[in-house]
């Protein structure tokens, strides 16, 4: 039930940056960069979080935590313009 619900959120999330980018496509400049620039973090935290839990040996909880916070941290500057 949980992983499902992960797996729900990430969906959405996935989905929410495509509409993101389709969006910023129309108006273009610096919201369009931006915008693949955040799908592109998303990306790779869905794809951190598939093979964290895929892996065998990697479900250290302090390995999947940091992991996930370096991610989330590359999100927030994605979306701030920092990067």
């Amino acid at each position: 039930m949980f992983l499902a619900a992960h797996a729900l959120i990430a969906l959405g999330m996935v989905i929410g940056a495509v509409l993101a980018v389709q969006a910023a496509a129309r108006i273009g400049g610096p919201w369009h960069r931006q915008a693949i620039r955040g799908a592109a973090a998303i990306a790779a935290t869905v794809t951190a979080g598939i093979l964290c839990r895929l892996q065998p040996g990697v479900g250290s909880v302090w390995q999947d935590s940091t992991l996930r916070l370096w991610l989330w941290n590359m999100q927030g500057r994605c979306g701030q313009g920092r990067l």
